[in-house]
Order: structure tokens, then C-alpha cells, then sequence
């Protein structure tokens, strides 16, 4: 079944063609054959009419004259007749004659009458064998006639079907086949699509529809781009929308830590207004006194006479001044420390004046990079943009200025201390200032070692520092997020830790002077 089912189509064709062809050739030879055989048996039967016409009434004659000479010439004669194979001629008290054999068929009887009296019977046996063996052959050779003629016929129709139909459907299947990319452009089948018959019809139903179906993927294509587009628009305003959602929730975030902060700088700054007060008189006493032990021990010293100095051991005189010199250095930091503390309380300055905001920024980072290189010796490249356009606005001049240095400071310590592990590692601190519609914008850039990310968190918060005892108070970086917050600007820091930190204050245009 597979194999008929796989055959080609002209295969398929001769197979069926040839079945049939057979089948009714079959039918009508045998139909023939047997209405021959028919005829023939009739004719077989009517011997014995010819014989009933022919040989009973001379027999009968012969029969009652009792000449068994012309009975037994009679007898021979019949037994010599088509078809009869055997003769029998008797009465009732004896037989007369009989010869030949019985062989298929039945004994069929004559009465034998001589003036309508029965004077004998005449038994005649008619043979079929040939009949049938001739039957037979006909038979025989008439099949194997027509089966090769129906096999002829199949293989001049499969050639003719092969040539007309099946080469030209198998040349269009080959070319869908090979040509699948062209098809698909909407290229028609280049051949046959003229002729008037059937494959001519198939051929241009074959093109309408490859153009249909070109036309579908055109359209389909086309939804699809507009689908895409729509999709990546959708999927941008959400993203858009999204960094909007991300942007406002830092900004908020920011802002609830900012107002925090503030709330405890204010705290703090009333807090430590209070201790530095209270630190600052005791503070002063000691540097007075210290002072005074000096002038004691300056006076002590000269009312001993020269004879007797020369006798003493006045190296724990030495080693007292060293300790009042320590001491005033110790007061002196404490002192800086308390004016840093008191830095946070102050909520007040004169008025605000009107400067070239790229001057001061530019003094700014000109003193804090003179005083690094007064003690520290290392190469800084300075990569300034400060245009000098910016004028008339409107400041707190000493505490900007101040705010500045804070944050020039720290970036020229992290480059020194990079700077001191690898001395091939270049220094360079970029100072930009741009505005936009609503604030100017300062961007300090260095190369130093970077801020940790847990430092970030925490590196405007007062008395935070990560500089060694006796190098920073932590309230530098605290007092310049205070100043800018008082000018009602903002500063952001990022930093890739060991490439450097990046500082950017933004300060509103209100403060321009008109």
C-alpha cells in the first residue's frame, strides 16, 4: 500500500489503466468465449437431429428387412459422423451392432419404427473432448492476446501521459522546490502559464496564488514592523517613564536624607555652640598658663647667677619647654576644632555679595592647591574651565569660598596619597563651571585613590573622616554640604574607588544680581 501510495503519479496511471484495461478484457473475452462455446455446443446437439433425419429411417428400413450387411455399413458410417463416438443398434431379442466408446457424454436413444411400430432402438453417444480442448485453447490464447494488448496500450498511455502531463507537473514541482526565495518575492513560475489546458490553468492559479500569498507576507510583514515600532515606543516611554519613577524616588530619598541631616546639623550645631563655649574659656586658661609657666621659667633662670647656672643641670628646663610647646600646639588644635564647631552654629553672615563666580572659584582652587604644595611636593596637573562670564552673582562669598577649599583639599590628599603608593600615577584635578536654565553647575574632578562606597554613605556626616589622628577633624566636608544647602544648592559625589571621585555642586541662578 506504501509503495502504491509513494509511486509516482505515471506509475500509479499504468497500474490502474492496466487493471481495469484487464479486468474488462477479461469480462468480455470470457462473454465472448462462452457465447462461441454456446454456439458450438448447440451445434454439437444438433447432431442429433441430423442423425434423426438422416441415419433412423434407412436404419429402421435396413432393420426390417433384417440386412445386417447394410445395418452394419449404416452403424459405421454414423460411428464415422463429427462428434459421435459411439453406436449401438438393437431389438428386443438382440443386438445388431455396436462400436466406438463412450466417453463424457449421455447415451441418447432413437426409436427405430417401421409403419409407426417400434421395431428397434438406435443408441447414439456424441464426444466433447475436443470441443472442450478446443475451448480451452481459445480460451487460452485469447487471454494472453488481449492481456498483452491491454499492455501495450497502458505503456503507450504512460508514455503519452508521461510526456503530456506528468513531465510538465514535475518540471513546476521542481521549480517551487528549487526556487523557494523567489516565490516567496512574488516571483512567478516563468513557463507554461500560456497554454490554454489544463496545466496552462494550473500554472496561473499556481502564480495568482503565489502573488496572494506574497501580498499576505508583505502585509504581515508590514503589521509586524508597525507592531514592533509600536512595542519599542511603548516599551521607551515606559522605560522613560520608569527612570522618571527611579529619578523622583532618589530625588525624594535624597531629599528626606538631606532634610534629616539638616535637622540634626542644626541640632548638632546648637549642641556643639554650646560645648565649644564651654571648652573654649578652659582652652584659653591653659594656653595661658602655658605661656606664663614659659615666661616664669625665662625669669627663674635669670635671677640664678652665671657661676651657679653653670652647675646645674638645666636639661629638665628643656624638657619643660618642650612640653609647654607641645601643649600650645595641642591648644592651637583644639582651638581649630572649636572654630570648626562653631562653624556649624553659625546660622548668620553679612549679606550676600555680588562676584564672578569663576574667579572665586578659581582663587579657591589656587589657595588650596598652594597650600598642599607648601606641604606636600608632588606633580598636579590643574585642568581648569572657569569662564570669567559668570558675574554679578550672588553669594556668601567667604563661606563658598570656604566650602571649596574643603573639597580641593580632599582631592589633592587622596591624589598625594596615591601619589605617594605609585609615583608613575598621574595627578590631575579638572575644575569645570557651566550653567543651564535653572542652576550653574561646578564640577571638580580628581585622580586621586576614589571613595569607598560605605565612606560615600557617610562622608557628609560631622566628625566623619578617614584621615589619620592629628590630619582632619571630619567636619570640613560636613561645613561644605552645610554652605551649599544655605545657598539652596545641592552636591552629589561619585567615585570608581582607585580612579578618582567626582564632585558636583549645583547652585540656582536665583542668586544673580540684577
Amino acid at each position: 500500500m506504501n509503495f502504491f501510495k509513494d509511486s509516482s503519479l505515471s506509475f500509479k496511471t499504468l497500474l490502474i489503466t492496466w487493471t481495469i484495461t484487464s479486468v474488462f478484457t477479461v469480462i468480455f473475452t470470457a462473454l465472448q468465449i462462452y457465447y462461441e462455446y454456446r454456439g458450438e455446443r448447440k451445434e454439437l446437439y444438433n447432431t442429433y437431429t441430423i442423425i434423426n433425419d438422416l441415419y433412423v429411417a434407412p436404419i429402421s428400413e435396413s432393420l426390417w428387412i433384417m440386412n445386417k450387411s447394410i445395418i452394419k455399413t449404416q452403424a459405421n458410417s454414423l460411428l464415422g459422423y463429427p462428434f459421435v463416438s459411439y453406436v449401438k443398434i438393437y431389438d428386443d431379442t438382440s443386438t445388431y451392432f455396436e462400436g466406438g466408446s463412450i466417453i463424457n457424454s449421455d447415451v441418447k436413444a432413437f426409436n427405430l419404427k417401421y409403419s409407426q411400430e417400434k421395431i428397434g432402438i438406435l443408441e447414439i453417444a456424441l464426444d466433447d473432448t475436443g470441443l472442450n480442448q478446443k475451448f480451452v485453447k481459445r480460451v487460452m490464447v485469447t487471454v494472453i492476446i488481449q492481456g498483452i494488448k491491454a499492455l501495450v496500450v497502458c505503456i503507450l498511455l504512460f508514455f503519452t501521459y508521461e510526456l503530456l502531463i506528468t513531465r510538465s507537473l514535475r518540471r513546476v514541482s521542481r521549480y517551487l522546490i528549487s526556487n523557494p526565495e523567489a516565490t516567496m518575492r512574488g516571483e512567478k513560475i516563468p513557463f507554461d502559464f500560456d497554454r490554454e489546458d489544463e496545466l496552462g490553468v494550473l500554472v496561473r492559479n499556481l502564480n495568482s496564488f503565489i502573488e496572494y500569498i506574497h501580498g499576505l507576507n508583505k502585509n504581515l510583514k508590514e503589521l509586524n514592523d508597525s507592531l514592533e515600532k509600536k512595542v519599542d515606543e511603548r516599551t521607551f516611554e515606559l522605560k522613560q517613564k520608569n527612570n522618571q519613577l527611579i529619578s523622583a524616588i532618589d530625588d525624594l530619598e535624597r531629599a528626606h536624607s538631606q532634610i534629616a541631616m539638616s535637622e540634626r546639623m542644626a541640632s548638632l550645631g546648637k549642641m556643639t555652640a554650646g560645648i565649644a563655649h564651654e571648652i573654649k574659656n578652659p582652652v584659653y586658661i591653659i594656653v595661658n598658663s602655658v605661656s606664663l609657666i614659659r615666661e616664669l621659667l625665662d625669669d627663674m633662670l635669670s635671677e640664678i647667677p652665671e657661676d651657679e647656672r653653670k652647675k646645674l643641670d638645666l636639661t629638665i628646663v628643656d624638657d619643660i619647654k618642650d612640653l609647654c610647646s607641645r601643649s600650645e600646639v595641642s591648644c592651637d588644635r583644639v582651638g581649630n576644632i572649636i572654630n570648626s564647631m562653631l562653624s556649624l552654629s553659625r546660622t548668620n553672615e553679612d549679606e550676600k555679595l555680588a562676584v564672578n563666580l569663576g574667579v572665586l572659584v578659581q582663587k579657591a582652587v589656587q589657595f588650596a592647591y598652594d597650600a598642599t604644595m607648601a606641604k606636600n611636593i608632588f606633580q598636579c596637573e590643574l585642568s581648569l574651565d572657569l569662564p570669567k562670564t559668570y558675574d554679578g552673582v550672588s553669594v556668601y562669598k567667604t563661606e563658598l569660598t570656604r566650602a571649596l577649599i574643603n573639597i580641593f583639599d580632599n582631592s589633592f590628599y587622596s591624589m598625594f596619597k596615591k601619589f605617594s603608593d605609585d609615583k608613575k600615577s598621574p595627578s590631575i584635578l579638572s575644575v569645570k563651571l557651566t550653567s543651564d536654565d535653572d542652576n550653574y553647575i561646578i564640577t571638580i574632578k580628581d585622580t586621586g585613590l576614589g571613595i569607598p562606597e560605605e565612606v560615600l554613605k557617610n562622608m557628609f556626616y560631622p566628625f566623619f573622616t578617614t584621615k589619620p589622628a592629628g590630619e582632619g577633624t571630619g567636619l570640613g566636608m560636613s561645613i561644605s554640604f552645610d554652605i551649599i544647602k544655605k545657598h539652596g544648592g545641592d552636591i552629589k559625589v561619585t567615585s570608581d574607588f582607585g580612579s578618582g571621585a567626582e564632585f558636583v555642586i549645583t547652585l540656582p541662578r536665583g542668586g544673580m544680581v540684577s
